[in-house]
């Protein structure tokens, strides 16, 4: 993994927003070139979807795999995809790492449980990363420990891809085989959103409620 170690240049913002930016270029040349220019545009937005949907405001992305899937090669989906997520967790990993330094989770580096967490994450952090890309265990307590133990970059990328990769093209196999009509894809997508936005507003009432009372000095249930 030395060749690895040696990938590990992502120290700050700049570093990643940089990389992306050659990896989005990198890619779109290829596939310009490389595809009809359709669908090269499709692959694109492919791109840039699962770049925005795997950060911390996520997006449905199972649907719009399989119905990329289902439309077009599942290998080429899958490294689209996989592409856009890794983008996406640098992103996220970079974000997590100024997180880290605010008072109140800095303490939590004092618990016991932090502690063993950490430890126990350091003797198997490759292979569970590449476990919970790939299963629909979730992603978000394996990145945030990445970033606190300042897992190596170059690994996390990879071990991603390795985890993404083949989970999104068996979502596109799965298409193929069962042939779910794009309007309920799209449709399960936006009843998602909606449900997502609704609960968002109403968690966000809730607690201007409760902070209205706090202030008046009243017990809100």
């Amino acid at each position: 993994m030395n060749f690895i170690k040696k990938l590990d240049i992502l120290k700050d913002k700049w570093s990643v927003l940089i990389l992306s930016l050659a990896v989005y270029i990198v890619t779109s040349l290829i596939l310009i070139c490389t595809l009809p220019l359709q669908q090269s545009l499709e692959m694109l937005f492919l791109l840039v979807y699962m770049t925005f949907a795997c950060t911390f405001f996520p997006l449905p992305t199972p649907q719009i795999i399989m119905d990329f899937g289902g439309r077009f090669d599942p290998l080429l989906v899958a490294i689209i995809g996989a592409i856009g997520t890794c983008i996406a967790g640098l992103i996220d990993y970079t974000a997590m790492d100024y997180i880290l330094k605010y008072e109140k989770i800095a303490k939590l580096k004092q618990t016991k449980i932090y502690k063993y967490c950490t430890w126990l994450y350091n003797k198997v952090a490759f292979i569970s990363l590449v476990i919970a890309g790939f299963t629909p265990i979730p992603f978000e307590p394996f990145r945030f420990l990445a970033a606190a133990t300042k897992y190596n970059r170059g690994k996390y990328a990879l071990a991603i891809f390795i985890g993404r990769a083949p989970r999104y093209y068996i979502l596109g196999k799965f298409q193929r085989m069962l042939h779910i009509p794009r309007s309920i894809l799209i449709g399960s997508i936006l009843l998602l959103l909606i449900v997502g936005l609704i609960r968002m507003l109403w968690k966000r009432k809730r607690q201007k409620k409760t902070s209205r009372g706090h202030a008046l000095g009243m017990d809100v249930k």
